[in-house]
């Protein structure tokens, strides 16, 4: 999986910087300039906004006893949203507002909680513990052969000489 993540971080760049000149010859620079200004500055507010939002959401929901996963992946994606926002380009402000919509962002939220459970569910123990042993024959009395000799006591712990 990092092979491909690889590709889409070395195709990006070239990709936004494509459709900001498709779109810069058949609108002109001066709306591309702004809409990649006007976009880096609402992903900056937003991205100030919403770690406060976030805090408190979480702070709230742990008052109440219960652990804030939800709320901590939804602050997790709108940050992400506002990152995507102040990089310029068509491609990357596209995902960032995708994020922004909620029932979106609930719904990459559940896959996302699925397939961490459905991981961990693979990853479970199953209690088999494998090793190796060796088959140590004994007489049909039980005793073991030839003689037994009895542990010797640990030495005691030199003192510390330092003093």
């Amino acid at each position: 999986m990092p092979f491909p993540f690889a590709i889409l971080l070395l195709a990006l760049p070239v990709l936004e910087l494509a459709g900001l000149i498709f779109v810069g010859r058949e609108m002109g620079v001066l709306p591309v300039l702004a809409w990649a200004i006007l976009s880096a500055i609402a992903g900056v507010n937003l991205l100030r906004i919403t770690g406060w939002v976030t805090a408190r959401k979480v702070h709230d929901a742990m008052r109440r006893g219960k652990m804030p996963m939800g709320e901590m992946f939804e602050g997790a994606a709108l940050s992400i949203a506002s990152i995507l926002l102040i990089i310029p380009g068509f491609l990357t402000d596209a995902i960032g507002l995708l994020l922004l919509i909620a029932p979106l962002r609930t719904a990459l939220g559940a896959a996302v909680a699925a397939r961490t459970a459905a991981e961990a569910v693979r990853r479970r123990d199953d209690g088999v513990v494998e090793g190796e042993f060796t088959v140590v024959d004994t007489p049909p009395d039980g005793t073991p052969e030839g003689p037994v000799e009895p542990l010797r006591p640990l030495p005691p712990p030199e003192a510390d000489k330092r003093s």
